[in-house]
């Protein structure tokens, strides 16, 4: 596993930084989303969510894309997990907590991947959650 500096973290988890995340992470959603895994391609196979053939992600794997597209942080690499072992890992790094953390604000429970699973009733419901939470950095909430 390898390991972030801090200044890397605190540059990621800057609040313009975090809410840039956060509404990259809601694009993606928009673009298609998915349960049972953090991304899918095109046929529906399992992939990392960070994979150039991803096309839908959920929650979780949005924010994992985000990350990789704006810092080229690879969760998957940092973790040195592949796809199965990924989606049912514990987040044993601060930055990727830290940026889960909004969302588990908006939302009032802190299992992301089991509500966007199990709970989550929509596409638009899972981008909405990104929204508010991106919004929470005190900018105003963009429309859907």
């Amino acid at each position: 596993m390898n390991k972030l500096s801090p200044e890397l973290t605190r540059q990621v988890l800057q609040a313009t930084m975090h809410e840039k995340i956060l509404l990259r992470a809601a694009e993606l959603v928009a673009m298609g989303w998915t349960r049972g895994t953090a991304a899918r391609d095109a046929a529906r196979q399992k992939v990392r969510s960070t994979a150039p053939q991803a096309t839908a992600w959920c929650v979780v794997g949005a924010v994992d894309r985000a990350l990789y597209e704006l810092w080229a942080l690879d969760v998957y690499a940092l973790l040195g997990l592949e796809v199965d072992a990924y989606d049912t890992a514990r987040c044993p790094f601060e930055v990727l907590r830290e940026l889960r953390r909004p969302l588990q604000r908006v939302l009032g429970r802190s299992d992301l991947a089991h509500w966007n699973d199990h709970v989550c009733p929509a596409p638009a419901s899972a981008e909405r959650l990104l929204r508010e939470a991106a919004a929470s950095f005190g900018g105003s909430p963009p429309s859907l």
